[in-house]
């Protein structure tokens, strides 16, 4: 029973070895290549600097084009919403 146990704590430690080596070497690899996502702010201060443009859509000059118009998809389900009344009343 002795030689078993002996077998799997060299096993055991034989893994945490390799995981340590493993842990090290992706550190060294990894932390060059840290990517920092950025903050709420930082995308704020850089849509405020890029130009206005007007939405083909609402002709309303902002950061936003026809393709994400938040106003035509308003237009679009209100009228989709008075098209169903219609049906559902007549």
């Amino acid at each position: 029973m002795l030689g078993l146990y002996q077998t799997v704590s060299v096993d055991i430690d034989q893994i945490h070895e390799l995981t340590s080596i493993v842990r090290e070497a992706r550190q060294q690899i990894f932390a060059d290549d840290v990517v920092t996502l950025p903050s709420r702010v930082e995308k704020d201060l850089k849509l405020k600097s890029k130009p206005l443009s007007q939405c083909k859509k609402c002709q309303e000059w902002g950061h936003h084009d026809s393709k994400n118009c938040d106003k035509f998809k308003e237009k679009e389900k209100q009228r989709l919403a008075l098209k169903l009344q219609s049906l559902l009343h007549s």
